[in-house]
């Protein structure tokens, strides 16, 4: 499983059709988790301090947390920073051009 991981990593560029999105899922806290993939499948979750989940999707990734703080993301490599407050809920797209940080004024 993780050489596929690792090949889907390198495939990048114009000759990779179909590029899976990875999401690096880690909790720094107790926390619950709803993922649903690719907008079929679903995942509910519970992390405690420590755990980590690695997934993937073709097309993206749509998130409830339950404890912002507590989870640290990591979304095709890159880290998405701060999510909230401890025990802030929030929901997130992946891909998303919009900051996952409600504070963040909107300009769409």
């Amino acid at each position: 499983a993780e050489k596929k991981i690792e090949e889907a990593q390198k495939k990048e560029g114009p000759e990779s059709d179909v590029k899976d999105h990875v999401l690096d899922i880690s909790a720094t806290d107790t926390t619950w988790l709803l993922v649903k993939i690719d907008n079929t499948e679903s995942k509910d979750m519970l992390l405690k301090q420590g755990d980590s989940v690695r997934l993937s999707a073709k097309q993206g990734f749509s998130l409830k947390i339950g404890n912002a703080g507590g989870t640290k993301l990591i979304y095709d490599g890159k880290d998405i920073g701060a999510l909230g407050e401890k025990g802030q809920v929030i929901n997130l797209s992946l891909p998303s051009d919009k900051n996952a940080n409600p504070d963040t004024p909107r300009t769409d």
